[in-house]
């Protein structure tokens, strides 16, 4: 945006002094309806600037907010000299278009800043987007159904299967925050164990402990354990050589009857694809729920990704009424 210079504003109000204007404002307006063309302003608009200028600071937030976007992409030293135009109708600086100048600042740079954050957010939704969808989602719902609505008709008397293990892999960063779901909704005892592979006999011993106990306190408070053992698939793609398959044949005969024998199911994370996995330590009937998170977009975010977009455009669009002439603010 321009802000004439004193000189041929001088020399257009001797122009319009010499044609008599009446008063009215006879050029065209711009940004938007905030202001006007300055070009041929006559004199006596000096007394309706004066009380349309002033009014900025009788302006609401939201009504701040509002001029923040049609400002924002605007020079702060050309806000300054919109904010002291009244220069050019003969008034001396005030304090009174000081604090204008602030106040309007304050609301453009809160805009600026909040679309700096919104334009950050896009870029990552957007990433995302570009995968597709996430089934996170839906897999919370397969969890529902086959493991956790199970357990809680067990707990009416239902006879009903559950299962020894869940696998949980796949590309999403969310594997562990959906065991952490699993955990808060399933009515379980929950608990976690380190399994060591330069320690595997040890950690077996740990796990075997574990599920003995768990199947007492099962007779105590009615309820099963969901056990995580972190670094399991350490052990269960270990087989290579005899002492690793010895290993895993350890756990295959423990796990294939854990839920049965010890109220106990096992939920391990894994980033690992199942064909590296000895594939029967991960059979239906020890492993019966593989999960496996893609990474993509939530259905929240792709309505957060929507309504960000529509703000930052409606910010710019806003922008776009600011045009490249002269101006004065005229508020109404």
């Amino acid at each position: 945006m321009r802000i004439s210079a004193v000189s041929t504003f001088k020399q257009n109000n001797d122009l319009t002094a010499k044609k008599n204007y009446s008063g009215s404002v006879q050029s065209p307006i711009s940004f938007g309806d905030f202001g006007y063309n300055i070009d041929h302003c006559p004199k006596t608009i000096t007394r309706y600037a004066k009380q349309k200028f002033s009014r900025i600071l009788e302006r609401s937030s939201s009504e701040m907010e509002e001029l923040g976007e049609y400002f924002h992409k605007s020079s702060n030293d050309d806000i300054k000299a919109g904010a002291e135009i009244l220069n050019f109708f003969g008034f001396t600086k005030t304090d009174e278009s000081n604090r204008a100048y602030r106040k309007l600042l304050s609301a453009v740079e809160s805009v600026r800043r909040k679309k700096e954050l919104l334009v950050e957010r896009i870029s990552v939704l957007s990433k995302k987007e570009a995968l597709g969808e996430s089934n996170v989602a839906a897999e919370k719902d397969n969890i529902t159904k086959l493991f956790i609505d199970l357990l809680k008709g067990e707990k009416k008397g239902m006879d009903v299967p559950i299962t020894n293990g869940i696998l949980i892999s796949g590309t999403s960063k969310e594997k562990k925050p959906f065991l952490d779901w699993i955990m808060n909704n399933a009515p379980v005892n929950f608990k976690e164990m380190q399994f060591n592979i330069n320690k595997p006999q040890e950690s077996l011993d740990e796990l075997f402990n574990i599920a003995k106990n768990s199947k007492l306190l099962y007779e105590t408070n009615q309820k099963r354990t969901l056990l995580h053992v972190e670094g399991l698939d350490n052990l269960l793609t270990n087989f290579d050589d005899i002492s690793g398959r010895r290993f895993i044949g350890k756990f295959n005969g423990f796990a294939e009857n854990l839920s049965n024998d010890y109220c106990t199911t096992i939920a391990t994370i894994t980033d690992r694809n199942s064909d590296d996995f000895e594939s029967a330590s991960i059979a239906p009937h020890r492993f019966g729920l593989k999960i496996n998170l893609k990474e993509g977009i939530e259905p929240a975010e792709k309505t957060e990704l929507a309504n960000a977009r529509a703000v930052v455009s409606k910010m710019d669009k806003q922008a776009e009424k600011v045009g490249e002439k002269c101006f004065y603010w005229r508020y109404s």
